[in-house]
């Protein structure tokens, strides 16, 4: 076939189409598994809302990275270590080290949390 030629999507062999809707089907459960073991490590999945109660204003910012691959079926144990306070006049930041280990205690994801709260007004 010529590179000027144009394809028509409906005229595709059934090994195309298999493999395309594999390929899709793969990609969906990968999204979704990593969005499982993300969605882990959120503050909200542990005890940091309890703690800030009220004081929480924003949620600044997220990153993670997989470092190991996560399968379905694995257990997964999230933590999160505050790892640095930045104050300001009313109101402050706190920056969280989000970690996601498997059941073989390897580490699977790490990442970062910034939060921002209100703060307390001295006693």
């Amino acid at each position: 076939m010529k590179s000027t030629e144009k394809v028509n999507p409906t005229n595709r062999s059934a090994g195309f189409s298999r493999a395309i809707e594999a390929t899709s089907n793969t990609l969906s459960r990968l999204i979704d598994t990593s969005a499982r073991v993300t969605a882990q490590a959120a503050a909200g999945a542990g005890w940091f809302p309890h703690v800030i109660g009220d004081s929480l204003i924003a949620f600044l910012e997220q990153s993670s990275r997989f470092l190991e691959p996560v399968y379905v079926g694995d257990t997964v144990y999230p933590e999160l270590v505050i790892t640095r306070l930045e104050p300001g006049r009313t109101t402050g930041v706190v920056v969280l080290r989000a970690t996601v280990h498997n059941q073989a205690r390897e580490l699977v994801m790490e990442g970062e949390h910034k939060y921002l709260l209100r703060r307390k007004p001295a006693a």
